[in-house]
């Protein structure tokens, strides 16, 4: 009995490493197929330790805003509201409504709304980037109702590709020494923007809060270069909510913010006055730029804390319009860069 069992477990044995061997054998000179078509050996079948392949250079697209109805329609405060302070358009530019505010009718006197034309700008600009593959986690705007109009409309074009919300950031708002008679305008709150039906992420908390913009504008409006480090340092901040997790961000602001918030973060000195107002006569409404962080080469999966203006793609198209009031050097929203030239 004890001869026969341990003759039983010496052939197992045996015949375990012989098949074993033979197994292995035909599955390197039998590579198995997967349903992808790759083939699969006992030499690959591996886990890498770097699996996911080096991301794509993030980007940041700064905005201006779309075309807004003061500038457009100089005396619209008179003309569009009655005795009773009830809005009524009175141009199918106009927008049809407005949105109900703490502040009242008087709240639009410095804090204009954008034209009908102004949110379509905005809406086919979103839509393109969503069609050239723009890869967008976060839309900021700065706290003036056409910015966040502009954004929301952006916002709206990219809704079909991906689902974003608008932050307000006030420390994308613009030089504090073109506040009209240094006072301190009262824009409308996110959560008032939020009621009104505006796409806002009211849990967002800025990087400069508005008591900290009121604090700045002894200080700022006397400074053009106070301006553009706030403008940096916010920029940088908003960058570097996407630094791990990869994406591509929206800044929705003003005409010098395309200047102010890529100057040094590209390495170069903010301008003087006269240079800059010399920049602000190339950005037509929804005009913007294009930033891209340096790798330092393909592999590099963190960022190095380099910025570069990079043209559009051709994917990325120009807004071109006949303006019907101005049959003279007629409106053209094209794709700004400034600081190339």
């Amino acid at each position: 009995m004890d001869l026969k069992f341990w003759f039983t477990i010496i052939v197992t044995f045996h015949l375990g490493l012989f098949v074993g061997t033979f197994v292995e054998r035909w599955s390197q000179e039998n590579p198995i197929a997967t349903m992808d078509g790759q083939q699969i050996t006992n030499e690959t079948i591996v886990v890498s330790s770097r699996s996911d392949p080096a991301r794509k250079p993030r980007k940041i697209i700064v905005f201006r805003h779309g075309e807004r109805v003061d500038w457009t329609f100089e005396n619209w405060m008179r003309t569009s509201f009655d005795r009773k302070g009830q809005y009524r358009r009175t141009d199918l530019n106009m927008p049809r409504t407005l949105p109900p505010r703490k502040s009242g009718r008087r709240g639009f006197l410095y804090d204009s709304p954008l034209t009908e034309i102004g949110k379509i700008q905005a809406e086919l600009t979103g839509r393109n980037l969503g069609e050239a593959g723009m890869k967008i986690r976060y839309v900021y705007a700065a706290p003036p109702l056409r910015t966040v109009q502009t954004a929301c409309s952006i916002a709206k074009g990219l809704a079909s590709f991906m689902d974003v919300k608008v932050r307000i950031e006030p420390g994308l708002y613009e030089w504090l020494g073109w506040l009209p008679r240094r006072r301190f305008i009262e824009w409308m709150s996110p959560e008032e923007l939020a009621d009104a039906g505006y796409n806002i992420d009211i849990h967002y908390k800025p990087n400069v809060s508005i008591a900290d913009l009121k604090a700045m504008i002894g200080s700022e409006s006397r400074s053009l270069d106070s301006y553009y480090a706030r403008n940096f340092q916010v920029t940088q901040f908003l960058a570097s909510t996407v630094s791990k997790s990869g994406g591509d961000i929206v800044l929705v602001g003003h005409a010098a913010t395309l200047d102010t918030c890529a100057r040094q973060l590209t390495g170069q000195d903010p301008r003087p006055m006269w240079a800059m107002a010399r920049e602000l006569k190339k950005v037509s409404f929804c005009g913007l730029e294009i930033l891209e962080e340096v790798l330092e080469n393909q592999n590099e999966t963190a960022s190095n804390g380099k910025w570069r203006l990079v043209k559009p793609p051709p994917t990325i198209l120009p807004l071109t319009h006949w303006g019907s009031h101005q049959k003279k050097n007629p409106p053209k929203c094209e794709r700004d860069l400034i600081g190339l030239t």
